[in-house]
């Protein structure tokens, strides 16, 4: 045998010899296993037996006894791990997160993951951010200083539509990932989540240098969306998480209710947040935009005699 054949059989006799109870086989089954005689598996067992940990220095012994093959020793045993439920859960998460070759998530999905959570990569962690499907490419751009095409869909946006971006970093909040970008058309900085983010692809344009600012979530919002004020009753006001929101004064004409100032990029993600608050949040400035919230209401109910109809704003 050739010494890369020896080295093949060896991992496999070690394999066989793992997975056996008490960790012995038969001298014979192991030969017929592995197709090799006798002498052959002598080598294989001296070859296992040079084995050593590299922390603690342990070696695997592998000798015959009678007529059987035995492995003493923990440094040459290979453990099966099997994970919990709940590891399971955040390793497929993480799996779905890193958007590796599919053959090797698989692999590693059926070795480690628990029975019904291999292969699910819809499982998710409370609290885990998404990264979307472009991550390694954006940072390759990111890291080459390469000018982008990318299709983006806001929400609201049924489908995705195409900017030229100048990528510039990767941001992460505690509740999503943010490309920084310098928007080509707009000719301004912009802030895009990447599970937003269709697809991208490399031109053959580099970037030129923006003066990019140094700014949050919320500083964002309040630069690029649009001003709304909002009366909601006070302690859903009071509970209220939303990026770039400033509690104002309570509300003259609703008793309970206090005014609030939000900035959004999304009327209908705004009006999807009033609808869900049934009568305890009402728009109040800028004024035309109660009518539109009115029409996007009626727009929902998909009835037309609604949509000819005064809907409530």
């Amino acid at each position: 045998m050739k010494t890369d054949e020896v080295l093949h059989a060896a991992l496999e006799l070690l394999e066989m010899l793992s997975a056996a109870p008490g960790q012995h086989i038969s001298a014979r089954h192991a030969a017929e296993e592995l197709d090799i005689d006798d002498n052959e598996l002598d080598r294989c067992c001296e070859l296992i037996s040079n084995l050593a940990d590299r922390s603690s220095g342990a070696r695997a012994i592998v000798h015959r006894v009678d007529d059987d093959i035995v492995l003493e020793g923990e440094a040459g045993r290979l453990l099966p791990l099997r994970l919990t439920l709940s590891e399971g859960i955040a390793l497929s998460c993480v799996l779905a997160d890193l958007h590796i070759e599919p053959d090797i998530a698989e692999r590693i999905s059926h070795a480690l993951l628990p029975p019904g959570i291999a292969g699910d990569q819809n499982a998710r962690v409370a609290g885990t951010v998404s990264f979307g499907s472009c991550l390694q490419t954006l940072r390759e751009a990111i890291q080459d200083g390469v000018r982008c095409s990318m299709g983006y869909r806001t929400q609201g946006e049924d489908a995705p539509r195409v900017r030229i971006v100048d990528p510039h970093a990767i941001e992460t909040s505690s509740d999503a990932a943010y490309l920084i970008a310098w928007d080509i058309h707009a000719d301004a900085q912009r802030r895009y989540r990447l599970d937003r983010i269709a697809h991208v692809a490399l031109t053959d344009d580099s970037v030129t240098p923006h003066p990019y600012r140094d700014e949050d979530v919320s500083s964002s919002l309040a630069q690029e969306g649009r001003r709304v004020v909002l009366s909601v009753e006070r302690e859903t006001a009071e509970s209220l998480d939303w990026k770039a929101v400033e509690r104002l004064d309570g509300d003259p004409e609703r008793p309970g209710h206090m005014l609030v100032a939000v900035f959004v990029t999304s009327k209908q993600w705004l009006f999807d947040q009033v609808l869900a608050q049934g009568g305890r949040m009402y728009i109040e400035e800028p004024a035309h935009m109660r009518c539109e919230l009115a029409a996007y209401a009626r727009h929902l109910l998909g009835s037309p005699a609604a949509q000819q109809g005064d809907a409530p704003a």
